[in-house]
Parts: C-alpha cells; sequence; structure tokens
C-alpha cells in the first residue's frame, strides 16, 4: 500500500496508521512526494508488517527506534530521501536494509541479529558501529564525498565484521591508501567495485586489496580512468606487479577495460596468479553515476581486441582460464 500526504493531512496520519493497523498489512510504502513530513512518534505498531518504505520522512531523535520496536516482525526496511537524527541505535529484528540519500545521520550503531544486507548510499560519511550483527553477509556502500577511499579503506574497513562475505563499493578518485593488513577483507567471497575518476596508475593499487582477499570467488571491477594510454604505447611499462597466489578466484569481470598499460597490468595480474580462474570478462562499457546510470556505449575495435589479445595469450596459470571480450 502506498500513501502520499500533504502537510495539510499531517494532523490525520495518526489515525489513519491506526485504522491501517488493523488490517494486517504486510507492507506498507509511504511516500511524502509534496515535502518532508513529520510523522508522530509511535504511528506504527502491526505484528503483520514485514515490508516498510519510508520517503522523505522527518525522524526525530528515538522516533525510528519506536518505529522499529513496534514492528515485531519487521523484514525489510528502505529509507529515501530521509532526514534522520546525528545518531541511530539500531535494534530490530531486520533482515534487509536499505539507506538512500539519507542527511543528517552521522553514527549508526547496529544491534540486529537478524541483519543479512546493508544497502548505504549517502552523501555523508557515516560511522558504523556494528555492535551485533552475526548473520551480516552482504554490503553495499555508495558514498559521495570526494575523500570516500580513505574512508572506506579507512574507518570503515577498519570496523566492518570479518563475517561479510560479499562487499560492493562504488566511489571514485584515486586509490590511495589501500593497507596490505585488512583481517576485516579475509572472508569475502564476493566484491564488486566500481570506482571513477581514475588515473591510469591508480588501478594497479587493485592488486594489494586482492592480496587481502585469501577466499575471494567472484571479483567485478569497474575503473575508468581519467588519463588512459593508448594500446599503442606500451614501450614504457611499469613494473609487473608481484606475483601470490589466488586459489579460489574463479570468476573476474574489468569493466571500463580499454587495453591501457595498467589495465593489462592488472589483467596479466590475476590470469598469472589465479589458481581457479574459469572466466575473465573485459567489458569496456561502464555505468556512468554522470550520466543517470546509463551504460556508456562503447565496444572494441578490431585492432584493440587483436592487441589486448596478444599481451594476455598463454599468461594464464589456470588452465581452464578463458578470456572473454564484450562489446
Amino acid at each position: 500500500m502506498t500513501f502520499c500526504f500533504g502537510r495539510e493531512l499531517s494532523c490525520e496520519f495518526e489515525n489513519w496508521m491506526r485504522s491501517i493497523s488493523g488490517l494486517g498489512v504486510e507492507r506498507l510504502c509511504l511516500s511524502f512526494i509534496c515535502g518532508s513530513v513529520s510523522v508522530p512518534r509511535d504511528p506504527f505498531s502491526d505484528r503483520s508488517l514485514e515490508t516498510l518504505s519510508l520517503t522523505a520522512v522527518l525522524l526525530a531523535s528515538g522516533q525510528l527506534e519506536g518505529i522499529l520496536s513496534s514492528c515485531f516482525n519487521l523484514e525489510q526496511l528502505t529509507l529515501k530521501l530521509c532526514n534522520l537524527p546525528y545518531k541511530l541505535r539500531f535494534s530490530s529484528t531486520v533482515t534487509y536494509v536499505t539507506f538512500h540519500i539519507c542527511g543528517g545521520v552521522k553514527e549508526i550503531d547496529f544491534q540486529a541479529a537478524n541483519l543479512r544486507a546493508l544497502d548505504f548510499h549517502c552523501f555523508d560519511n557515516v560511522r558504523f558501529i556494528f555492535s551485533f550483527v552475526p548473520k551480516l553477509e552482504n554490503v553495499t556502500i555508495h558514498p559521495s564525498k570526494a575523500d570516500t577511499m580513505s574512508y572506506i579503506f579507512g574507518d570503515f574497513a577498519r570496523d566492518l565484521p570479518a563475517h561479510v562475505k560479499s562487499l560492493a563499493v562504488r566511489c571514485g578518485h584515486e586509490i590511495k591508501c589501500i593497507p596490505i593488513d585488512m583481517k576485516m577483507f579475509r572472508n569475502i567471497r564476493q566484491l564488486s567495485l566500481s570506482l571513477f575518476d581514475l588515473y591510469d596508475s591508480d588501478i594497479l593499487n587493485i592488486s594489494l586489496l586482492l592480496g587481502a582477499c585469501p577466499l575471494l570467488q567472484y571479483l567485478n571491477l569497474t575503473a575508468p580512468q581519467v588519463e588512459k594510454k593508448s594500446t599503442k604505447q606500451r614501450g614504457s611499462r611499469e613494473p609487473p606487479l608481484s606475483p601470490m597466489c589466488h586459489t579460489k578466484l574463479k570468476e573476474v569481470t574489468l569493466g571500463g577495460f580499454y587495453g591501457s598499460t595498467s589495465e593489462i597490468e592488472v589483467a596479466l595480474f590475476i590470469l598469472r596468479s589465479a589458481l581457479t580462474l574459469e572466466r575473465m570478462f573485459l567489458i569496456p562499457g561502464y555505468i556512468s553515476p554522470h550520466r543517470g546510470n546509463l551504460a556508456t556505449n562503447v565496444s572494441f575495435s578490431d585492432r584493440e581486441r587483436y592487441s589486448i589479445q596478444r599481451e594476455l595469450h598463454g599468461q594464464a596459470i589456470s588452465r581452464e582460464a578463458v578470456v572473454i571480450f564484450y562489446k
């Protein structure tokens, strides 16, 4: 059920919600498209409610905690364009949580025994405290500030529980400080990185991150750079990346790939170190955050494809490895 209220109807909201609570509603979407509106402190009290989506809602301190405590069977929560208090204490039965461009919040303490997936996309860098999340396995984070790399591989990575198995990161700017002793990534099986506005040489630092993920099975790396060297200008190579063994890595996708010097080095590094690699996908296109999330329409020319194939041919340590070019 989806509702939309204007400010003039906010006084009736509590009565309406009490009526809805008696209907056994399982999925409720509230969208205040006429502008952000405050809701009563305890508008929800429904044992049937399993999915709740709030858009453009003003939540005062303690209000979200009250909503969560009154919805005993809530499994999925989505907050979009909401104004949140400075600190949140997230204690609930919720399994899946999404924060999408919410403002105000600076610290979230998760004490959620059933939480399995967290999707966080906000403009501000938020401190996450994972006090009790024994089932958390999938984390997606899309920060938007300029210093996101130091945040992701600094405070966020330091506090990420070691049992998280799938991490998806989307951010931009240079890859600078990636600590090589990141124990919090040691159980990651699936890693998706969408990194934008990089320089060609920055992508080489990805090898440090792979070294911190010994159980990694699936890697999806999209890293279109702002400055690339043509495939014709490979006379001055960077020193080759140090080889290491990856015994679990099965599938790798490299998006925004054009065959620059550093991109070839990363591809060779993976081919030479992944003992069980089955497929490597090379994709010149990518999803651009500056074009409404539309796929950039590019493809390999025959000359580029031949040049890249010549560089990578016969370099895989795995006998099962196949390099696949996507248009």
